[in-house]
């Protein structure tokens, strides 16, 4: 039952906090049609407009808690909100027919000990307030037979659930099964084939198998269809350069972050405050005399070191006194009491942090750097306005190019060219959504620059000529060659294993052992797939695995059965027997949710949802 007075309580909280907080909005009480009631039904039972719009409300807010932000109706469907909201409306009105067909429901008494459990419904004595009560629903425009059926309904939901949900128990089977797949060990050998490991080596491609290869892989050198772009841009970095910075900016900028470059010694400090000298110079005496340490003094208090911390503090931190002492004490010794703005205390210093000191010599390029860059900034500004007005005008690209700093440009662009301009995401959004009937507007780039662009014509996908790109033509060609290569010298290899006329550790490439190790296990010399292709091999089975390119033969030495009475073993098993139970419980779950859900007469008013969604936009 304490998934039940759980569900429970969610329900509560869906009504109280989702009411109290969010509010209706208005919902059933203007801009929907008077003839509409409910946005469906299921069976006999009716969704109704405004239970509908809470829930969906509610749906909005939370995943806006998500996301940190409120989400907008278009952002809502976006994410299926919506769909989520009716879908779970549906279930739960068909576990209601089906209730109703088995003759459940709960009495009061069960209400009413939901609701006196209802903080908000609470009074100044703690104890349950009619008024409350009252107040609660009436500001909400609830009646107390609606709320009250609402609590019904959710626990008879509940009962039937967990009728179906509970006492299932995978059988033993299943969980032997599980850990005899888990826990199982192997010890293999695989051996990694690298060029250097051919019997013959490979030879240069000759015109013929090039010319072979580009047709046989013209997809692979296709261009994409891509927009011819004239562009106008400002780039923030080189107009940056043309910045004068005076050196009297510079010393004045290196003053302005004087405690960022010049640091003094700070220690990492734990403080023990006492309620009094008298406990203070206790504590300090049996430091003293060796019968307890700092670190026991704080177990007595029950304390640990991150509550006494008072992490990175240079010396004017503490107090004059304490102050001078804690940064001449040596590292990890208690030294005080000393009196402070807390009172008597007993300190201890843990690490020193040594003080640092930048000349101004050593960063003034960088300063001058940072100095043009915000200079260049306020010119972009004057820029921008400039090729605005000029735009305005009826400038081209290429009057603006020779009237401001803007730089003329062209870009066959398309969604595989990620280099220079089209590198930056505002670039990019520009010119996917530029048309040719567009003129040209100033966009600001993400990089700080300005950029504005024009479509001259929009070309269909073609293949690159032969001779334009040879060397990444041949490159592609060696690397499959060279992978083909290794396939056939690993299939030889393998079979000479197999005939035992060879021994792995005679092949050379890089060569590793592993032992005892299970599917789970992930060391730094062996991948997942070789891991995952050894455990479908047979004892002393060979095979040549392809990872990528990557060409590796493999030899199962050893195969070790789980051991099912080993710690490892009992310690998963109830955790298995648990994830096994509750996946069948959720199986059957849906099962039986799904049948009755086929029996009810399931219908859905467009209009009524059409009429709530409008209220959300």
């Amino acid at each position: 039952m304490a998934s039940q007075s759980k569900s429970i309580s969610k329900y509560l909280v869906w009504i109280l906090l989702g009411l109290l907080i969010i509010g209706l909005g208005g919902f059933g009480a203007s801009g929907l049609s008077g003839t509409m009631r409910s946005v469906g039904s299921v069976g006999d039972r009716d969704i109704s407009i405004d239970e509908y719009a809470r829930a969906l409300r509610q749906e909005l807010a939370q995943t806006g808690q998500q996301f940190g932000q409120t989400l907008t109706f278009e952002q809502a469907q976006l994410f299926g909100l919506p769909q989520q909201t009716l879908s779970r409306l549906v279930l739960q009105k068909a576990i209601e027919v089906e209730a109703d067909r088995l003759g459940l429901s709960v009495g009061d008494e069960a209400v009413l000990e939901q609701l006196v459990k209802v903080s908000a419904f609470r009074g100044s004595d703690g104890q349950f307030s009619r008024e409350a009560y009252t107040f609660a629903l009436e500001n909400n425009r609830l009646s107390e037979a609606e709320f009250e059926d609402g609590i019904r309904q959710e626990t008879t939901r509940n009962i039937v659930q967990a009728a179906v949900v509970t006492g299932n128990v995978m059988p033993s089977v299943f969980t032997e099964k599980m850990i005899d797949f888990l826990l199982e060990t192997r010890s293999f050998t695989h051996v990694q084939l690298n060029e250097a490991d051919l019997a013959v080596p490979l030879q240069e491609a000759t015109e013929a198998q090039l010319q072979a290869y580009y047709d046989e892989n013209i997809e692979r050198f296709t261009v994409p269809e891509s927009k011819q772009l004239t562009i106008a841009s400002l780039d923030l970095a080189q107009l940056s350069e043309k910045m004068t910075v005076s050196d009297e900016a510079i010393a004045a900028f290196y003053e302005k972050q004087n405690a960022y470059y010049n640091q003094p010694e700070r220690r990492i400090v734990e403080r023990l405050v006492f309620s009094d000298a008298q406990s203070a110079d206790a504590a300090a005496a049996a430091l003293e005399n060796g019968t307890s340490d700092f670190d026991a003094l704080l177990e007595q208090r029950g304390l640990t070191a991150a509550d006494v911390s008072l992490g990175a503090i240079d010396q004017s931190f503490l107090g004059q006194g304490s102050g001078a002492a804690v940064f001449s004490a040596e590292m990890n010794t208690a030294i005080g009491p000393f009196s402070d703005d807390l009172g008597a205390a007993i300190f201890r210093v843990t690490d020193v942090i040594p003080a640092q000191s930048t000349p101004l010599e050593e960063v003034a390029d960088q300063l001058r750097q940072e100095l043009a860059l915000e200079l260049a900034a306020k010119e972009v500004d004057g820029v921008s306005a400039q090729a605005e007005d000029l735009l305005a005008a009826g400038a081209t690209l290429e009057d603006i190019a020779l009237e401001t700093d803007l730089v003329l440009s062209a870009l066959s662009y398309h969604a595989g060219v990620a280099e220079g301009l089209a590198s930056d995401q505002a670039f990019r959004q520009a010119a996917f959504e530029v048309k040719s009937e567009d003129f040209p507007e100033i966009i600001r780039l993400d990089n700080g620059g300005l950029a504005a662009l024009r479509l001259n014509e929009t070309q269909a996908p073609r293949p690159q000529p032969l001779p334009e790109i040879r060397e990444d033509v041949m490159k592609a060609w060696r690397v499959e060659a060279l992978r083909k290569a290794l396939l056939a010298q690993g299939d030889d290899l393998k079979s000479q294993l197999e005939a035992k006329t060879l021994r792995i550790e005679e092949i050379g490439g890089i060569l590793q052992q592993e032992t005892g190790l299970n599917r789970q296990e992930r060391p730094t010399t062996t991948t997942a797939n070789v891991i995952e292709r050894a455990f479908e091999l047979a004892p002393d089975a060979v095979t040549v695995l392809d990872d990528a390119g990557q060409i590796t033969l493999i030899l199962v030495t050893e195969i070790m059965p789980a051991d099912r009475q080993s710690e490892l073993a009992k310690d998963i098993t109830q955790e298995i027997t648990a994830q096994l139970s509750d996946g069948l419980s959720q199986d059957l779950f849906e099962a039986y949710v799904g049948q009755i859900q086929a029996r009810a007469d399931v219908s859905l008013n467009q209009a009524a949802l059409n009429a709530v969604h409008a209220n959300f936009q």
